[in-house]
């Protein structure tokens, strides 16, 4: 159950890392700079929260798909509550969110866990954060992290 803890501590706190880039080459999503903080404000959740090894394409992992989920809700003014649940671990946070560009800066209310900045697309209803300086452990086992690209994928949660 440690192990599990901290694993799941170690994924949120990837999930939500402090650097990113735009490596997404599918196509279907370009950066919109007119993107506003409002734009962002409501409640949503992850239907895909995909993780890919730098090192090694074809290794991934989508904690959505595995039975995670991920749900955020911004109030006006950029305020920031998320929560993650992932098999028997459940955490959530408040952070305090700014914009600038397509670049979404998450700083929360605890220190200890670090500023995030990720690219942030948005086409409609969909948000996209990717983040390509991310961190995983493929085995699940609390194993030392490996470079890799995340990117998640919300949607709103009405």
């Amino acid at each position: 159950m440690k192990t599990l803890k901290l694993l799941m501590l170690c994924l949120l706190i990837t999930a939500c890392t402090s650097s990113c880039s735009s490596d997404d080459d599918s196509g279907n999503f370009t950066p919109n700079n007119s993107l506003k903080l409002s734009d962002l404000e409501g409640s949503w959740i992850a239907n895909s929260a995909l993780f890919t090894n730098n090192s090694n394409s074809t290794e991934s992992f989508d904690m959505v798909a595995n039975g995670g989920e991920i749900r955020y809700t911004m109030l006006v003014g950029g305020g920031t509550r998320t929560w993650i649940d992932f098999g028997n671990y459940q955490d959530e946070w408040d952070s305090q969110a700014s914009l600038s560009g397509n670049i979404l800066t998450m700083t929360p209310a605890e220190e200890n866990r670090g500023v995030n900045v990720f690219l942030i697309e948005k086409e409609g209803d969909v948000i996209i954060l990717t983040n390509s300086n991310d961190n995983f452990d493929f085995t699940l086992t609390g194993e030392t992290a490996v470079s890799s690209t995340s990117v998640t994928t919300l949607i709103p949660n009405n």
